[in-house]
């Protein structure tokens, strides 16, 4: 085998060699973004009313209603904003929840039962809250869409803000793994390289 042909098979070997060791990273890129995530395993923000309702039976009744429609509206009119009210005698409850636009139907719905869940833990508070990456669920005894605007929207501020900064740090993990990879390719005598 003459010089020639061993230079031509060794540029073969490495064309073959990016080849699949780009497929084999897009494959692992194009995972984690097909995979439905309902966006529950980190809890940004929680937090219980130091007050409890009075009448237990018909909060409980309430909530138990609100948290109903809520989530009739988001898994049959495919809602990601829903608010919802209920009264049964003096006891009112007025509940919230909001899932991220991008997140499928299913991935809001399983955001909904877990957050829905997961906020019973506050018993018999006459209001709660539990925020995550993908939603958030707020339940309180008193209308918080026009008296308590001020507070819903300053909520909304900390949500966003947590949720920028998670994402940012996110970001930053994920391409710290791709931190050793580097890459060198001649075009026409305009040489790309991204090593650091």
């Amino acid at each position: 085998m003459n010089h020639c042909t061993k230079v031509k098979l060794r540029m073969v070997l490495q064309l073959k060699l990016v080849f699949i060791t780009l497929v084999c990273w897009n494959i692992l890129i194009s995972y984690d973004c097909v995979v439905g995530d309902s966006q529950t395993s980190i809890v940004l923000n929680s937090g219980c009313s130091t007050f409890n309702a009075s009448n237990l039976r018909n909060f409980y009744a309430n909530i138990n209603g609100t948290f109903l429609d809520l989530k009739n509206q988001i898994s049959n009119e495919s809602k990601h904003f829903a608010t919802s009210q209920q009264a049964i005698g003096e006891v009112i409850v007025f509940s919230m929840f909001q899932c991220r636009n991008y997140l499928s139907k299913n991935d809001c719905v399983g955001c909904f039962n877990t957050a829905s869940t997961k906020i019973r833990n506050c018993s018999a508070a006459n209001g709660a809250r539990l925020i995550y990456d993908g939603c958030f669920l707020r339940y309180v005894h008193i209308e918080f869409i026009d008296p308590c605007k001020y507070y819903v929207l300053e909520l909304f501020k900390k949500f966003i803000n947590q949720t920028v900064k998670f994402v940012v740090n996110h970001i930053k993990k994920i391409l710290g793994r791709f931190k050793n990879f580097g890459a060198y390719t001649k075009i026409s005598k305009l040489y790309l390289s991204n090593t650091r």
